[in-house]
């Protein structure tokens, strides 16, 4: 839960709205069960703050192993979030480490379906193949993270925009970024260009650490975001 005390207050203070991943055991834990005493203590903390302008969308955590995982295990994870009290239940599913390739489109459809069948048709639905998936992908989602690189060789003019690839599902999440990152104006000039993405993580934590704290600067993050795009993408462990 590294940085969890920050996150009530950025979502008091922000206009910015924060996607936030929970994973408290790799996915939600044993079959039909509810989260960590930890996870209950605070997540209703977590979700009254964003409630109070409405800048939070909570999201479970789920490994599908690039579409290899058993299905069966996946869907109960689905199904677990799903049977979480209301005091803490995600309104939607990460699906890290998902396929980009065409055959895994029936499989992943089915993962949307019990989705949007436990938590309703606005369940959310978001990948993170942290590339460019087949179009499919885009349509049977609300989010795709296409772009996990290096801050400091990522090209903002090299996003992939396309009819097929819409602008406004798509997260980009930049690590390994200057620990001193200013924000200053030719930041926020190149953070602009992508204003319909639909979320930007920026964190200098190095590549596999990239979500396991909540930086400093997300503070500086969340300002440089507002009146651009508007979103920004959490995970807690």
């Amino acid at each position: 839960m590294n940085g969890f005390p920050l996150l009530p207050r950025i979502l008091v203070t922000a206009e910015v709205k924060v996607f936030t991943v929970i994973n408290p055991s790799n996915g939600p834990g044993l079959a039909h069960s509810q989260p960590p005493a930890d996870y209950q203590a605070c997540i209703p903390s977590l979700v009254d703050a964003g409630a109070k302008q409405n800048t939070l969308h909570l999201l479970g955590y789920i490994d599908t192993a690039n579409g290899q995982r058993n299905s069966v295990e996946v869907l109960m994870d689905i199904e677990t979030y799903a049977g979480w009290d209301e005091g803490y239940r995600p309104e939607g599913v990460y699906f890290d480490n998902s396929p980009t390739g065409a055959a895994y489109l029936a499989l992943f459809n089915e993962y949307g379906n019990s989705v949007r069948e436990l938590f309703g048709e606005t369940g959310m639905v978001a990948l993170n193949p942290s590339a460019v998936p087949d179009s499919g992908y885009f349509t049977l989602s609300d989010l795709i993270v296409t772009v996990n690189e290096d801050y400091n060789i990522f090209n903002f003019s090299n996003l992939p925009l396309s009819p097929s690839t819409p602008v406004e599902k798509q997260i980009v999440i930049l690590y390994n970024a200057p620990n001193n990152l200013d924000f200053s104006e030719t930041v926020v000039d190149e953070i602009s260009a992508i204003a319909n993405i639909k979320a930007c993580f920026i964190t200098p934590s190095l590549k596999d650490t990239e979500y396991t704290s909540v930086p400093d600067s997300l503070f500086q993050l969340l300002g440089s975001l507002i009146g651009m795009f508007r979103y920004s993408f959490v995970t807690l462990r």
